[in-house]
């Protein structure tokens, strides 16, 4: 049989220390909690088109909106009212098919923009775009985009070379879908 003396100190040790710990716990925070804002700049083409148009003049004109994963921000076949450029969401563009198939052709994010295609004449947009993953956009108004493009041919450019790059992209997806699926 042990000796009760030892077992009694070895408790008010065990108690002690499970009061330390106790005391230390609800020191500590569980949860953190850190929300970073991101800006105009933080897409990449966006902030070259604000150098090329200027900052005090198209700024304003921009708008921060949250995006949620699964909101469509135009289907296919519709006039846009604005353009999208997404700073740490991703949004996909998928083509619907007239049996109600849909295909992602391409997946835009902080390097890019949604409604380039708008710049090269087409008044209805050829997909749909969906959110992928929640995060912010900037949005623009299409009259106040064209506007830019028609004033600046670098600012022509720069959505130019988004589109094309899209474009590659897009022919890359349909590429490994063909193969690989």
């Amino acid at each position: 049989m042990g000796c009760p003396v030892v077992l009694i100190q070895l408790n008010e040790i065990r108690r002690s220390a499970f009061q330390t710990d106790l005391r230390e716990l609800q020191n500590v925070q569980v949860e953190m909690t850190m929300t970073i804002v991101t800006g105009p700049d933080s897409n990449r083409l966006l902030a070259r088109l604000l150098n090329v148009v200027g900052v005090a003049e198209m700024a304003p004109k921009l708008e921060r909106v949250r995006l949620k994963t699964g909101q469509i921000l135009h289907d296919a076949g519709v006039s846009m009212s604005h353009v999208y450029f997404a700073t740490d969401a991703l949004i996909s563009l998928l083509q619907v098919m007239q049996c109600g198939e849909v295909t992602e052709t391409a997946l835009v994010g902080n390097d890019g923009m949604v409604g380039s295609e708008l710049m090269m004449g087409a008044d209805l947009t050829p997909s749909r775009a969906v959110v992928q993953c929640d995060g912010f956009a900037y949005r623009l108004s299409i009259e106040s985009f064209s506007s830019y493009l028609q004033r600046s041919v670098r600012a022509r450019e720069l959505v130019l070379a988004q589109a094309r790059a899209l474009m590659v992209q897009t022919a890359q997806t349909v590429a490994c879908n063909r193969h690989h699926t």
